[in-house]
């Protein structure tokens, strides 16, 4: 009796000690764990629990609200990644994290290659030559470009109207550049080819007249059609 006595008082000192000692609380955790997210982007995020909200990386990381709304920079080095920190609000000893990329910015340019001739200085009749160039920007919420021109060859506005020069520049072939404003360090190009001009052919005018007709310090305009 006393044996049984002894093992009843232990079993209910066991059943004494584990109700005292509550079962950890479940993981807290983020929804997404990872996420793409580009310049200028955003993304929400959400927790398994009340939590305080952070976001570190480098010094173009984005930020992020206490409603877990992550914001990517208008503007950086590309590509980079931030990592997404949440703290329990209960017990700050607890935290979970996320991983977000932001994606290379890319440029491209078109049409690409485009063969032009010089503007010639004086030419009557000539036309214009130019070029209508677009670029298109990825990964970017802003697709806003600066347009460039290698030296000597024409030049480019801000819209992309490209104009050739009044001759064959050298080298013949001339680089029109977009470069990203959101990354400088991203770029898309086009070649221009400006064609030698060639000769139209010759030809031969006749001017037939009579002396009661024009005299001979009279001028004669001539219409070649």
């Amino acid at each position: 009796m006393v044996f049984a006595s002894l093992t009843l008082i232990g079993i209910m000192v066991a059943c004494q000690a584990a109700s005292s000692n509550p079962p950890p609380p479940p993981a807290l955790t983020i929804t997404p764990t990872s996420a793409n997210v580009p310049l200028g982007g955003t993304k929400q995020f959400a927790a398994s629990e009340a939590v305080n909200w952070s976001v570190s990386g480098s010094s173009s990381a984005g930020t992020i609200d206490g409603n877990g709304l992550y914001t990517a920079p208008a503007s950086g080095s590309t590509p980079s990644n931030a990592t997404i920190r949440a703290v329990s609000s209960s017990d700050t000893t607890r935290s979970a994290t996320a991983q977000v990329t932001i994606p290379a910015v890319s440029v491209s340019v078109n049409p690409t290659p485009v063969s032009l001739y010089p503007n010639i200085a004086g030419a009557n009749n000539w036309p214009a030559q130019t070029q209508q160039f677009t670029a298109v920007v990825g990964n970017a919420g802003n697709t806003a470009v600066k347009w460039t021109v290698s030296a000597g060859g024409g030049s480019v506005n801000a819209s992309g109207i490209y104009t050739a020069p009044a001759t064959v520049p050298n080298p013949a072939a001339v680089t029109v550049t977009a470069t990203a404003q959101v990354d400088a360090a991203k770029s898309g190009a086009a070649t221009v080819n400006i064609l030698k001009p060639t000769a139209l052919g010759t030809f031969t005018v006749t001017v037939t007249a009579t002396e009661s007709s024009v005299t001979r310090t009279q001028a004669v305009t001539l219409t070649v059609e």
